[in-house]
């Protein structure tokens, strides 16, 4: 997920209570939930992206790591702030809160269809969760609208009116205006609903954190209609041996909730779903050829760009264009690609084609 959603689930959290556990223990809960995409910064030390990102920070070794450290700045510091009390800061309280939210950080990630690799440095195997997309505009709502309630300063108002501002841009130029109006609706409605709960002496937080739970809920049966309706109905659709169905989250831009993912012996067949009855509207499948034995993808291989996509690609597809005396290789992973057009999710590279072997001697 990206860096707002892991900002306001440790936000979230802090101001639920687990805050209350130590001195700076709300800040300190904000950056160990955001501290395992320090490996963006992985070129620094010549790591590609690509391999690196949501590797070892991401994993439970790294993020219990990487928890200890924010939690040991932040006890320094509350030592620095306390020299004159008699009381010390306990550092184990300071460390649970950050491991705590430190561990938020792989497991919402978990379940997004990028995937993580929870068992590095001993098992390097992606594990994905297919149920949000890498950005959820519905989990902004819920908790930033709790969020914005309790704050009571001016800069703090002011500050989440123009995050709001920010986030109904991004909905509007990603998916459309009409979308950004109903999603601006919906803010107004739980803005509501917040102002009211705490009006009513409840905690809008931890409503939200439940609310948040619920859509969790709510997403993981939808998945499973939507799975079930594949089993049933793709056996008549493809005309190929199935080896597995997967269901994951639509594109954060696609107008359609769910894709379908059929893996055959030599293909990927791919649909974008809503909740229609397949009985009656079958989606239209696209096919797409896997094409990993083809001589000039294993030649490109020898290329940085391409060897570091094949090992992320989690559905690749190989398509070869032969022009004269080169060979352009395109791989993409259809989760994010289906046309051969760089950008992400794509590699390319351009090699001399393989030489056709010679002739047996006499």
């Amino acid at each position: 997920m990206e860096n707002i959603t892991h900002t306001l689930v440790g936000a979230a959290l802090g101001k639920s209570g687990l805050a209350r556990r130590a001195p700076l223990a709300g800040p300190a809960l904000v950056i160990a939930a955001n501290a395992a995409d320090i490996d963006v910064f992985g070129w620094l030390i010549g790591q590609n992206y690509l391999d690196f990102h949501r590797g070892i920070t991401h994993a439970l070794v790294g993020a219990a790591a990487l928890s200890t450290i924010v939690a040991s700045v932040f006890h320094v510091a509350n030592r620095i702030r306390s020299r004159s009390s008699p009381v010390r800061p306990s550092f184990l309280q300071m460390w649970l809160v950050c491991l705590i939210g430190g561990l938020t950080h792989p497991g919402i990630d978990f379940l997004n269809d990028y995937g993580i690799r929870p068992w590095m440095p001993f098992d390097s195997t992606w594990r994905y969760g297919d149920l949000l997309s890498i950005a959820d505009p519905w989990i902004w709502i819920i908790l930033g609208s709790a969020l914005c309630m309790l704050s009571t300063a001016r800069f703090g108002k002011l500050a989440w009116g123009a995050l709001g501002c920010l986030l109904f841009a991004v909905v509007c130029v990603a998916r459309s205006v009409l979308f950004g109006v109903v999603w601006l609706l919906v803010l107004g409605a739980c803005l509501a609903l917040a102002h009211l709960v705490l009006r009513r002496g409840m905690s809008p937080v931890r409503i939200s954190l439940g609310m948040l739970a619920l859509y969790m809920a709510g997403l993981l049966a939808a998945r499973e209609s939507v799975a079930h309706a594949a089993r049933a109905a793709a056996p008549g659709l493809i005309m190929d041996q199935i080896e597995k169905i997967h269901v994951l989250p639509g594109r954060p831009t696609a107008s359609l909730p769910w894709t379908v993912v059929i893996e055959a012996p030599a293909k990927f067949y791919i649909a974008d779903v809503g909740f229609q009855d397949w009985t009656r509207t079958p989606p239209s499948f696209a096919s797409f050829e896997r094409n990993l034995d083809n001589r000039c993808y294993r030649e490109s291989l020898s290329q940085e760009q391409m060897a570091v996509m094949a090992r992320f690609a989690r559905f690749p597809s190989v398509s070869v264009e032969t022009t004269g005396n080169v060979c352009t290789v395109w791989l993409r992973d259809l989760r994010y690609a289906r046309r051969n057009t760089e950008g992400w999710g794509v590699a390319r590279a351009v090699v001399p084609p393989p030489q056709a072997p010679s002739p047996p001697g006499p």
